[in-house]
């Protein structure tokens, strides 16, 4: 289950959930594994994002928060799979406990 509180999302693959975030190792397994080495050519290739970028994004993202995913279950997703999750995770901000006052059960037992 997902961390709030990490900037993590649940995402979905062939019936099974992973939770992610950006964190600073996805972002590296990413731009290796775009061919990018600076976070203005990583951000460049964001935004002028290609069809055949998804794949690799989302198994960088996937490796650089521990999962392995076999390649016929990303094979296997639908474009708007790969677009949902790969903006959910993208867009996804850590929750404070003020934001979220029962998200935490230390929170919730003062």
């Amino acid at each position: 289950m997902a961390n709030k509180h990490r900037g993590e999302v649940d995402i979905s693959i062939a019936g099974k959930t992973y939770a992610v975030s950006l964190t600073l190792d996805a972002m590296a397994h990413i731009a290796g594994n775009l061919g990018v080495e600076t976070l203005g050519e990583l951000e460049g290739r964001v935004v002028g994002l290609k069809l055949a970028d998804f794949k690799p994004i989302l198994k960088g993202l996937l490796v650089g928060n521990g999962f392995s995913v076999p390649d016929r279950d990303l094979n296997a997703m639908h474009f708007r799979e790969y677009t949902e999750t790969i903006m959910a995770v993208w867009n996804a901000k850590p929750v404070a406990d003020d934001d979220e006052a029962d998200a935490s059960p230390r929170k919730r037992a003062t």
